[in-house]
């Protein structure tokens, strides 16, 4: 595994070097830290010593590179990319370990589409790279599964408001929190009970936030990449983080996951 990991890391940079994009480092430690709802970072401080010339401050382990990267292109880097590691608080889970690796990247001037081509490139690069590894090495991967090969046809794309127009019969980007609640109920999903005592004091954007992340765990993304790899875009703009919005009636934000099931 550990082979095979190193590979993996090699493919990854060779792709991106031979993209034109420049490898670079930002700290893992800052007295910054990237401004997401979602993530809860690690905090720890700087100890001032007798010979030290700084007070006592707060300093944060990253939860991505992104705030880091992004300082990067301000300055005047164009296309940059970092394997990292990063660390958010509270997850341990099928998704994250408190401590993990990253790879992030940014090109000035693509849009998130351009982007998307970017990762379909990358991940079939990846997926040919690991499947011609282990069956090179099948004596030492007996209970491994090899990585299942991906046919010629383009990643499928599909909005997050078409995606939950196809999987649970209506949009819900500028539905409000009660609305989202009653196709919950509609769907028989059961809410957690934070989300149906917030409704009944006051209600706000977290709420619709917190509904549609769970309309799309229970209804949606079980059915994406099933067949085909599937890009998921045009999040609601109050999910952008630091992506960039796009006006329109609901505006949406410019990001986008993919799914292989």
């Amino acid at each position: 595994m550990l082979k095979l990991r190193a590979k993996l890391l090699q493919t990854v940079r060779y792709f991106f070097d031979d993209h034109d994009y420049w490898e670079v480092e930002t700290p893992l430690l800052s007295h910054d830290v990237a401004v997401d709802l979602w993530l809860e970072p690690f905090i720890t401080s700087f100890e001032k010593t007798p010979s030290s010339t700084q007070n006592r401050k707060p300093l944060f382990l990253q939860t991505s590179p992104e705030f880091g990267m992004k300082r990067l292109l301000a300055s005047g880097a164009k296309s940059i990319y970092q394997i990292t590691r990063s660390f958010r608080n509270g997850e341990v889970g099928t998704l994250h370990n408190p401590e993990f690796t990253i790879l992030e990247w940014y090109r000035v001037g693509d849009n998130h589409f351009d982007q998307m081509c970017v990762v379909e490139a990358l991940v079939r690069k990846v997926f040919d790279v690991a499947s011609h590894w282990v069956a090179e090495h099948a004596d030492d991967f007996i209970a491994m599964q090899t990585p299942f090969p991906l046919n010629s046809k383009p990643f499928r794309q599909i909005s997050y408001d078409a995606a939950f127009l196809q999987n649970v019969g209506s949009r819900v980007l500028g539905l409000t929190s009660v609305e989202l609640k009653e196709l919950a109920i509609a769907q028989k999903i059961k809410p957690p009970e934070s989300l149906s005592e917030n409704l009944i004091h006051k209600e706000n954007l977290n709420d619709c936030d917190e509904w549609l992340n769970l309309l799309l765990a229970e209804s949606v993304e079980p059915h994406l990449g099933k067949e085909q790899p599937e890009f998921l875009y045009d999040y609601p703009a109050s999910q952008a983080a630091l992506a960039q919005v796009r006006d329109g009636n609901p505006p949406v934000a410019e990001r986008f996951e993919l799914y292989i099931s």
